[in-house]
């Protein structure tokens, strides 16, 4: 998670989920992790209500660009 640079995140307000997509850092020891957004979004509202949050980091560059095929 160190390296990657983006990420899905997901906070939950008083009674609904909702999720983005952010740039973000991490700490080497993936304590802390960061991320930019103003005050005003519902995610930063939706962390201050409720501190819990989920954040999927994918490594998008091992993505194959090749389109699948069915077997």
């Amino acid at each position: 998670m160190s390296s990657q640079r983006s990420a899905a995140l997901a906070t939950a307000g008083c009674t609904t989920p909702y999720l983005n997509l952010v740039a973000s850092a991490a700490s080497q020891d993936l304590q802390r992790v960061w991320f930019a957004t103003p005050r005003g979004a519902r995610k930063h509202a939706n962390l201050r209500t409720n501190c819990a949050f989920f954040e999927l980091c994918v490594n998008r560059s091992s993505w194959s660009t090749r389109p699948r095929t069915s077997p």
